[in-house]
């Protein structure tokens, strides 16, 4: 079409970097999604998403120090889930701290808004499944909107994940399909 300008805007492309990871991660592509996280912060330094799919893709890597750095950038927000990051990697590493962090946030739940797929995800990763599940439960019964996006191929989520499907029932009568 001629006579249409364009113009570039960086957050969407940014946006869009951060989602093809996100496309890319629940491939298994982790390397390639990590690719796109990072470009995404390079012009968006603050988008929570390229942060979150950095943390959980760095994880499924089991690159802790860069997934310990994008948990703290995504919780950046949240100076007790803050406090619990750096508290609990001092006190015993980096399953310590998601652990620590799941606790914080799970307490902090009973009085404001914590998204129960975050607290899920840090139980998986501290290794404790049935905590993880009890989440995911709860994240299903709130219709947390990022439950639809866990990715069953990480490794550290997946026996929690397994257990819930079998908990809510078959794919299509309230279930989901794993």
């Amino acid at each position: 079409v001629t006579g249409v300008q364009t113009c570039a805007l960086p957050i969407f492309n940014s946006l869009f970097q951060a989602l093809y990871g996100l496309h890319l991660m629940w491939e298994g592509r982790y390397d390639d999604a990590i690719v796109q996280y990072r470009n995404a912060l390079r012009t968006a330094p603050n988008l929570q998403t390229a942060f979150w799919g950095l943390w959980h893709a760095s994880h499924a890597k089991r690159m802790y120090e860069e997934a310990l750095a994008a948990a703290k950038a995504h919780f950046a927000d949240d100076p007790e889930a803050e406090e619990a990051l750096a508290r609990g990697y001092a006190a015993g590493g980096y399953p310590e701290t998601m652990r620590l962090t799941a606790e914080t946030l799970a307490a902090l739940s009973r009085t404001t808004h914590v998204q129960p797929t975050d607290i899920a995800s840090l139980y998986a990763y501290a290794g404790n499944s049935d905590r993880a599940l009890e989440w995911l439960e709860k994240a299903h019964e709130e219709r947390d909107p990022v439950l639809v996006g866990l990715s069953v191929g990480q490794p550290a989520r997946r026996p929690a994940l397994s257990g819930f499907a079998a908990a809510t029932g078959p794919a299509g009568q309230g279930g989901c399909e794993i």
